[in-house]
């Protein structure tokens, strides 16, 4: 009998590939999501913000440069003057949009306020 080459089952090769084409097409929708956060430039400046909005407890600030440790946007920031609590929304490029307490900020209603993920500081009013 002759001995055959390490040639792969037919059966195995398709699997791979349809293995390969899920992760294509979930690569693919991931980057879908990317596309819908807002323009960069915030629509207006908001009113009775805070310097910067503080980190979750545990979350510390690096003193020398006031960034936020770690490197992702948190959630939820909160008001340092008077602990009002934001959630994030969304998060893009360093950015985050965030939901407010109604009437806070200057935010209307279907608007979100986007904060510098780094610093905690607000960059303005965005359509949510």
């Amino acid at each position: 009998m002759a001995h055959r080459a390490n040639v792969p089952h037919p059966a195995a090769t398709l699997t791979a590939l349809s293995w390969a084409l899920v992760q294509l097409l979930l690569l693919a929708a991931c980057g879908q999501g990317n596309s819908t956060f807002p323009s960069p430039a915030p629509l207006r400046a908001g009113t009775d913000l805070p310097a910067q909005f503080e980190p979750p407890t545990g979350f510390a600030r690096l003193t020398l440069t006031d960034t936020i440790a770690g490197n992702a946007c948190l959630s939820p920031m909160h008001d340092p003057r008077n602990k009002t609590e934001i959630r994030m929304v969304r998060a893009a490029n360093g950015q985050a949009d965030y939901k407010v307490p109604d009437g806070r900020y200057g935010v209307g209603k279907h608007q979100l306020l986007r904060l510098d993920c780094t610093t905690g500081r607000p960059l303005g009013i965005v359509e949510e």
